[in-house]
C-alpha cells in the first residue's frame, strides 16, 4: 500500500512540475524548490502512515496487559492519523474541476493574476451550487466523523459501551453536529471526546454557512426586487390619496359644523331679537 501510494505522488508531483516548464533549461529537477521538496515530503510521510498488521486478528482488542495497551493506543492513533489522507479528496475535486479545465477561465485567471487553488475552486463552487456544495460536504464529514469515533470507542465494545457500534456513532455525530446533545449517549475515550469536539465546531460553522445560504435563497432579485418596490409605491400612493381625501372631508364637515352653528346662533338672536 505505501509504494502504491508512493507511485501515486511522485507521478502527480511530476505532472505538477511538466505544467511549468523552464526553457530552455530542460532538467526538471531545476524546478524543485524547498517548499516543494517540503511538501512531497510530507506527502510521502501522510501515504506512509498505516497501522501495524497483526498476525493473530482473533486476539480480542481489550486486554489487561499493558502490552497489549500500549500497542492498542498505537494502533489507534496510527489509524486516526489516516485520516490525514484525505486531502486527495480535495485534489481530486480540484483536478476534476471545470474551473481549471477550461481555457477560458484559465487565460482570464492568468490576465488577472488569479491561482487556480482548491480555495478558489470551492468559492466558485459554494457561489454556483451553494446547497449542493454544502449538503455533499455535510454528509461526507458525518460519515468520517462517525467511522472516526467508532474506531476511538471501539476496544471499549467488550465493556458494553453503547458508543463502539457505527450507529450508535452515527446518531451521537448528527446530535453533536446539530448541537442538540441530548445526553443520552456520550463518549467515554479522550480521543472520542475529541471527535465530538471538533464536531460541535464543526456543526456551528456549517449552520452559520446554511443560515448565509438560506438567507441567499430566499432574497429577492433585482426583478422581483423591482416589482415588489413598484407595487408598494403604488400602495403608498393610493393611501396618501386616501389619507389627502380623508383630511379634505374632515377640514369640509368642520367648516360645515362651523357655519351651521353660526346660523343658529344668528336665528337664535334674530328670533330673540324679535320677540
Amino acid at each position: 500500500m505505501f509504494f502504491i501510494h508512493f507511485f501515486m505522488s511522485f507521478t502527480k508531483q511530476k505532472q505538477n512540475l511538466s505544467k511549468y516548464p523552464l526553457e530552455p533549461l530542460v532538467d526538471w529537477r531545476i524546478a524543485m524548490t524547498s517548499n516543494r521538496v517540503l511538501g512531497i515530503s510530507l506527502e510521502l510521510i501522510v501515504c506512509a502512515i498505516h497501522p501495524v498488521p497483526e498476525q493473530n486478528s482473533s486476539i480480542p482488542l481489550c486486554l489487561s496487559s499493558s502490552h497489549k495497551k500500549v500497542m492498542l493506543d498505537v494502533e489507534l492513533l496510527l489509524s486516526a492519523l489516516m485520516f490525514l489522507r484525505l486531502y486527495l479528496v480535495h485534489r481530486a475535486v480540484l483536478l476534476h474541476s471545470k474551473v481549471l479545465l477550461s481555457a477560458s477561465y484559465r487565460s482570464i485567471g492568468s490576465l488577472n493574476n488569479i491561482n487556480f487553488t482548491f480555495r478558489f475552486v470551492l468559492k466558485v463552487l459554494m457561489n454556483k451550487y451553494p446547497a449542493r456544495t454544502l449538503l455533499v460536504f455535510i454528509m461526507f464529514f458525518w460519515l468520517s466523523a462517525s467511522w472516526m469515533l467508532r474506531l476511538c470507542e471501539r476496544y471499549r465494545m467488550q465493556q458494553q459501551v453503547e458508543t463502539g457500534g457505527m450507529d450508535t456513532a452515527l446518531w451521537l455525530i448528527a446530535i453533536t453536529f446539530l448541537t442538540v446533545g441530548y445526553g443520552d449517549v456520550s463518549p467515554h475515550t479522550s480521543c472520542g471526546k475529541l471527535v465530538c469536539l471538533f464536531t460541535g465546531v464543526m456543526g456551528v460553522a456549517c449552520t452559520a454557512m446554511l443560515v448565509a445560504v438560506m438567507t441567499k435563497k430566499l432574497a429577492l432579485n433585482k426583478g422581483e426586487k423591482h416589482v415588489h418596490f413598484f407595487m408598494m409605491d403604488i400602495q403608498i400612493s393610493k393611501r396618501v390619496r386616501i389619507f389627502q381625501v380623508l383630511s379634505l372631508l374632515d377640514s369640509i364637515y368642520r367648516t360645515l359644523t362651523q357655519q351651521v352653528c353660526l346660523l343658529t346662533v344668528l336665528l337664535s338672536t334674530a328670533m330673540d331679537n324679535g320677540r
